[in-house]
């Protein structure tokens, strides 16, 4: 917190100095709802936030993501370059306390992004991003932002921020996270899940019975 608000002689000013940093430091790893599930009790996440199946997510240890939601730190000039959230799920954004500057675009201008090596802020050398329809706006104290499955997203603190968030899982983009979570193996996976016997098995009925 002291390097978000003031970064001159703290440590973390002088790791982002040695290693030659462009840009300052961004801690975007601070989940302590996992460790004090206790603190969910703070806040209360909209309706359509609360439909999310992370929790039920435990399968081989593949919980994604762990422990959320999280706090973000991020101090004036941080970044975090254009991306999009592993395994379409669904994200939001909660700012507390800052200004961020977001870049968004949808899954549908995927062509014109060069597999998210484009800098959307200066694409020059990237002709096709010119095809693409960025949408640029500001999130500031007590406002949300979603984000619906891969999209890609460009951020810029521009002041000390703090923002809470998380990532959903539900009947929207199940199916593509267990592609994503178990890939060639999501076969072998299905296969092992004990779902039950028809009603017909089950009562000793036979066959015959829809």
């Amino acid at each position: 917190l002291e390097y978000v608000q003031r970064p001159a002689g703290t440590r973390l000013q002088e790791i982002a100095v040695r290693r030659q940093l462009k840009a300052p430091l961004y801690a975007y790893g601070c989940k302590p709802f996992a460790a004090h599930p206790e603190l969910r009790d703070d806040f209360r996440l909209p309706e359509w936030a609360q439909d999310d199946w992370c929790r039920h997510l435990a399968w081989r240890g593949r919980v994604y993501p762990h422990g959320q939601p999280w706090l973000l730190f991020s101090g004036a000039g941080a970044r975090s370059r254009l991306h999009r959230d592993q395994g379409a799920t669904m994200a939001w954004f909660a700012q507390l306390h800052g200004q961020k500057d977001f870049i968004l675009h949808s899954p549908e201008d995927r062509p014109y992004l060069s597999d998210g090596q484009v800098d959307p802020r200066q694409p020059d050398g990237f002709p096709l991003y010119a095809k693409s329809h960025p949408v640029k706006l500001t999130l500031g104290p007590g406002e949300l932002l979603f984000l619906p499955p891969d999209w890609y997203h460009d951020v810029v603190t521009q002041s000390p921020s703090i923002t809470l968030t998380g990532n959903l899982v539900n009947h929207l983009n199940f199916g593509d996270y267990l592609k994503f979570a178990y890939g060639d193996g999501l076969d072998e996976v299905l296969a092992a899940l004990p779902f039950p016997a028809p009603p017909a098995q089950r009562s000793g009925l036979g066959g015959g019975v829809p």
